[in-house]
């Protein structure tokens, strides 16, 4: 059976929990647990609107909150993933808030750059 973090996180505080070091008392007190290599746990990681293009940054609306990221290509409406500071994505951790790059999530993309999601993508 799979089972995402972000699933469990519901019924247990997960709080800054090691990924490694939770599969490693998964396996000696329960079940046998691997982590799936993709499907690592994501951390503070969500999908914006761009509501405003600046000189050299852009404001991107949460649903939460509004914050401002450094990223320049984009235009108003474009929907991008914003990693909170403190987030995690595939086990690098983000000193300050940021856009999702193709590269952060260690796959092949001949686009390279920011991710950006299309209206289908995001629901």
């Amino acid at each position: 059976m799979r089972i995402a973090l972000s699933w469990l996180g519901e019924f247990v505080d997960l709080g800054k929990v090691d990924e490694e070091e939770l599969l490693r008392v998964l396996n000696e007190r329960s079940v046998e647990a691997v982590l799936d290599e993709f499907n690592l746990h994501i951390r503070d990681a969500f999908v914006g609107e761009v509501v405003k293009v600046l000189p050299g940054e852009v404001e991107v609306h949460l649903g939460f909150k509004r914050v401002k990221v450094k990223g320049e290509g984009l235009r108003e409406g474009d929907l991008v993933i914003v990693v909170l500071r403190g987030g995690k994505v595939l086990g690098k951790e983000f000193k300050e808030n940021q856009l999702l790059r193709v590269e952060d999530l260690k796959v092949e993309d001949s686009r390279g750059g920011i991710l950006k999601l299309s209206r289908d993508e995001a629901e």
